[in-house]
């Protein structure tokens, strides 16, 4: 039958993932704006850091399994899938020494 099981449940959480991002990038967008307008403070930058940090680490994780899934099923879409996460985890913890 189309539209139920497992499926209509992937469907829903990638609409529900896309919505959270726009939300985010929206409000991210505003909130840069509203401070250069402003000329607002920077706070919570140890927050910020350490959420940087915690999304590194959980690139890095998903990214090893991934590609330990992706061996074991010889998938090379998953492979590549898993190199892409773990050099986006790169990309983000490559301004952390400057």
């Amino acid at each position: 039958m189309a539209g139920s099981g497992p499926r209509i449940w992937r469907d829903l959480a990638g609409i529900g993932i896309a919505i959270v991002i726009w939300v985010s990038a929206a409000f991210a967008g505003f909130e840069g704006v509203r401070k250069l307008i402003e000329h607002g403070p920077t706070t919570h930058v140890g927050a910020g850091i350490a959420g940087a940090a915690l999304g590194i680490i959980g690139n890095q994780v998903v990214a090893r399994y991934k590609l330990l899934i992706g061996r074991r099923i010889n998938s090379a879409t998953l492979s590549a899938d898993a190199r892409h996460s773990w050099l986006d985890a790169l990309s983000s913890a490559g301004p952390w020494p400057a």
